[in-house]
């Protein structure tokens, strides 16, 4: 998000002025992350990773961590405010085996959850293709599956691909 309340300082030199960003804005995301049997302790823990660098990224956050394999396991569910590296160290993992990403969507709707974002930590090794969802944007963070495509059923989606 950026805001002319405070322009950027990169532009004092030049003849224009630019907005800068707005990290004062509160956001509230769902993260689910991909616990089934393809994906390995080393994506999983490069996936706590970059949720540690989310937290780090805003100054007024709420977000909301849990594990999905067939299901999503409300048992791990678990909700942040701080950044605190330690907790996410030990957040507590839990599996199945198998893969249902749309179960997370399933979830978000049934629970009413209201988010800003939706991000999908995967591989994508899933069969989804008549997932239909446009609760809220959603984040796919895909590693090792070159061939995954956005469902034609879930709106503002974007793209990004995570390699380890």
């Amino acid at each position: 998000d950026f805001t002319w309340k405070k322009p950027s300082r990169r532009s004092w030199g030049g003849c224009y002025i630019f907005p800068g960003t707005n990290t004062d804005k509160h956001i509230k995301l769902g993260i689910a992350i991909d616990t089934s049997g393809s994906v390995g302790d080393k994506q999983v823990q490069e996936f706590l990773g970059h949720i540690t660098k989310i937290m780090h990224s805003f100054k007024s956050f709420e977000i909301d961590i849990w594990c999905f394999s067939t299901q999503v396991h409300e048992d791990t569910l678990k909700t942040y405010t701080k950044p605190t590296q330690d907790q996410i160290k030990n957040f507590q993992l839990n599996s199945f085996g198998g893969t249902e990403i749309e179960s997370n969507f399933r979830w978000i709707e049934e629970n009413k959850k209201k988010y800003d974002v939706f991000i999908c930590l995967t591989d994508g090794y899933d069969c989804i293709d008549n997932l239909k969802f446009d609760y809220c944007p959603v984040i796919w963070g895909i590693t090792g599956n070159e061939n995954f495509q956005n469902p034609s059923g879930v709106h503002r989606a974007k793209m990004m691909r995570l390699e380890f």
